[in-house]
């Protein structure tokens, strides 16, 4: 969502980067941070690779109250709640892949690897939510915990942290003092509004668009030298049987 009100913080190194587990716990209790959730996003598909979707693998509770654009009924958030290997999908998703409540889905992961050293993963479509004020209903969001005890490695890492402050107007001064308390740690942190967040992710997309091209024409370059040297070499290497065919 394009909002200004939630914060997030991500590692300063960049966004691919991940934070550890306990990181989120001590912003949870810095000063002036009404609620934070730790989230991690798990890239897979269903079914087939080139199609694929990315999971947000949250703490419930505190993702869906900090969350309000996803709406679900009653029954749903009780479900998810109760279900360990729980799964909202949005209705985009649900129409899209003909998923129902109560259906097992397997998800494969590109990375991550179960305990077992499996890359699939089970879940239980528990609800479908819609988007408040056109959010998006491309989403799906599983239980943080599942996920994290099933690892075979990295385990208590998360993407970003999601938080929301007590007073919306201290936003900055409360970025400054979430990104000071972790100066000096392993994983230094870049507390931002998800605006912002969301330019830089797509300011990293264009880069990469730009790498990839960048890339194509230097290696078109390359070939049209190869083409061209061996050219040179071949009408070098054959100069007199051409003489003679000139005299000819």
């Amino acid at each position: 969502a394009d909002t200004a009100e939630r914060l997030v913080a991500t590692n300063r190194a960049g966004i691919m980067q991940t934070l550890p587990l306990s990181h989120a716990r001590a912003i949870a209790r810095i000063q002036g941070v009404a609620l934070a959730s730790p989230v991690r996003f798990v890239i897979g598909y269903w079914r087939e690779a080139k199609d694929p979707i990315s999971v947000a693998m949250v703490e419930a509770e505190s993702y869906l109250a900090l969350s309000p654009e996803a709406v679900l009924t009653p029954a749903d958030r009780a479900a998810f709640l109760a279900a360990r290997d729980g799964l909202i999908v949005g209705r985009q998703v649900a129409r899209r892949y003909g998923w129902k409540r109560g259906d097992q889905v397997t998800l494969t992961a590109f990375n991550e690897r179960r305990a077992d050293g499996e890359r699939s993963w089970r879940f239980t479509v528990s609800g479908i939510y819609s988007g408040k004020d056109g959010a998006s209903e491309a989403g799906l969001i599983g239980h943080y915990g599942y996920f994290n005890e099933g690892l075979l490695s990295g385990p208590d890492r998360v993407s970003w942290v999601i938080l929301k402050a007590r007073d919306a107007a201290a936003n900055d001064l409360l970025a400054r003092r979430i990104d000071e308390a972790f100066a000096n740690s392993a994983a230094a942190t870049r507390t931002q509004s998800e605006a912002a967040l969301g330019r830089a992710f797509l300011a990293q997309v264009g880069d990469i668009v730009g790498i990839v091209r960048l890339i194509v024409g230097a290696a078109f370059v390359v070939i049209l030298f190869v083409v061209g040297n061996t050219m040179v070499f071949s009408i070098a290497e054959r100069t007199r049987e051409i003489g003679v065919l000139k005299t000819l």
